[in-house]
C-alpha cells in the first residue's frame, strides 16, 4: 500500500481545516452580527458551540498525543533501521 499516504493525509488536513475555519467564523463571527443577517441562519446556536469547545479541544490534545507519539517512534525506527546498516 506505499503511495497511498500522502492523498490520505492531504484529504485528512483538508477536513481538518474546513471544520476548524468553520467553528472559529461560528464562535467569532456570529456573534458580532445581527439575528437578521443571512450568515447566523448558517451555523446553530452559538450556546451549542461553547459546548461542543470542550469536547473538541479534549480530541485536539489526544489527536496532538497521538502525533507526538508517532513521530517519536517513526525517529526512534529510522535510527535504530540506520545503526543496523553500519
Amino acid at each position: 500500500m506505499q503511495g497511498y499516504d500522502r492523498p490520505i493525509g492531504i484529504f485528512i488536513l483538508s477536513v481538518t481545516t474546513v471544520f476548524i475555519i468553520y467553528y472559529s467564523l461560528w464562535i467569532i463571527l456570529v456573534p458580532l452580527l445581527n439575528e437578521d443577517h443571512i450568515i447566523p441562519s448558517l451555523f446553530p446556536k452559538i450556546s451549542i458551540g461553547l459546548v461542543l469547545g470542550i469536547p473538541v479541544a479534549i480530541g485536539s490534545v489526544f489527536f496532538l498525543a497521538i502525533v507526538i507519539f508517532s513521530i517519536v517512534q517513526m525517529r526512534a525506527y529510522k535510527s535504530n533501521k540506520q545503526q543496523k546498516t553500519d
